[in-house]
């Protein structure tokens, strides 16, 4: 189930208070969806990692459960969430009763993640839904990752979805719904997360005391996803990071093949594991990919669509150095190494295969 449409006419700002970018559509669903009581058993977020998934669901769930506390005591509260009521203070504390988190498990041995959600992590889910509310209120399941159920975790999730119980809610979160089943899917209210402006998410930094420089910086850095640049932000060091990462990548395409190899164990370090191997690899290719898409872009003559603007004359003498078919190959080759990385191959030979190609 798609969104429907909505007459706008009422404004629930002043009811709401929301600290969110961008997804003014979204918003209205939501809020009115709780003014009304007009709410579905189950939905999907679905959207880029980053984007904003999590923090409106929080805002949802945390609205609904004291909006409802005010109602039961007749209490004359204006704004949502108060931050102040029973339901508030337990779910700031990550302590309400009626309210369950499903994510993805650490493995206790490697202390990295899991793989997936388990049939055995769902249907504990199901034992605690199908107890009586503690506060006599809405219960809520929230699933990060929802992609990642294990086939016979999301069959056992759809008996829930087929009859679900009164006053039960499912909040389902994914970057990819592709890889959920349809029979899940069509069993929710799917709201798909979009970008947000540059313009909005760079208004909100300003706003929030950054220069405006800077924050347009981070917005173009984000790709439309808040969280990206809220992150940077905050952290000097991630953004620093990342900076580095672009200069690492565009020194590599300046250096002949022997010299690359060389920067192998500058690339992957060897003293860290196999997994996180995998995800630092999957991390950088994510940078290397969007720094391709730039170099296509100026090759476009569309420089105004650039991720990594703040390095223009840099990525333009590289540019130079490249034909648009020679980089459209290296994006797909880029694109393999991520699907070796899937099936788990060796990080350091997905790299120097990756290098011969570059």
């Amino acid at each position: 189930m798609c969104m429907p449409k909505i007459d706008k006419k009422a404004n629930f700002s002043d009811e709401f208070k929301w600290p969110i970018v961008g997804h003014k559509n979204i918003l209205w669903y939501l809020q009115h969806s709780i003014v009304k009581g007009q709410l579905n058993h189950a939905y999907l977020f679905s959207g880029p990692k980053s984007i904003g998934k999590t923090k409106i669901t929080e805002c949802f769930v945390s609205s609904l459960l004291c909006r409802f506390e005010h109602q039961q005591n007749k209490s004359d509260h204006k704004n949502f969430p108060c931050n102040e009521c029973v339901s508030c203070t337990q779910y700031q504390k990550g302590l309400h009763p009626d309210v369950y988190w499903v994510k993805i498990e650490e493995n206790e041995k490697t202390g990295s993640d899991k793989k997936n959600i388990s049939i055995a992590q769902i249907r504990e889910l199901q034992s605690k839904l199908a107890r009586r509310s503690f506060l006599n209120s809405y219960k809520v399941a929230v699933i990060t990752n929802a992609e990642k159920m294990t086939t016979e975790a999301a069959n056992s999730l759809l008996k829930t979805l087929e009859e679900p119980s009164p006053k039960t809610i499912l909040i389902l979160l994914t970057s990819d719904s592709t890889k959920l089943p349809q029979t899940i899917i069509s069993r929710c209210q799917t709201l798909k997360f979009l970008p947000v402006s540059k313009s909005e998410i760079t208004s909100y930094l300003h706003q929030k005391g950054i220069e405006r420089k800077k924050a347009s910086q981070l917005a173009s850095l984000s790709l439309g996803r808040p969280g990206i640049a809220l992150a940077m932000s905050e952290d000097e060091s991630m953004y620093q990071q990342y900076v580095d990462e672009v200069t690492s990548f565009l020194k590599l395409q300046n250096i002949n093949l022997a010299s690359r190899f060389k920067e192998v164990s500058h690339i992957i370090p060897t003293g860290i594991g196999f997994i996180e191997q995998g995800k630092l690899l999957d991390y950088k290719l994510n940078i290397w990919n969007s720094i391709i898409r730039d170099l296509i872009l100026i090759k476009k003559s569309s420089e105004q669509f650039l991720k990594n603007s703040y390095n223009l004359s840099e990525l333009e003498k590289v540019a130079k150095q490249n034909s648009k078919d020679s980089l459209l190959q290296i994006q797909k080759n880029i694109a393999i190494t991520r699907n070796y990385l899937t099936m788990n191959l060796n990080p350091k030979l997905a790299i120097e295969n990756l290098l011969i190609n570059l």
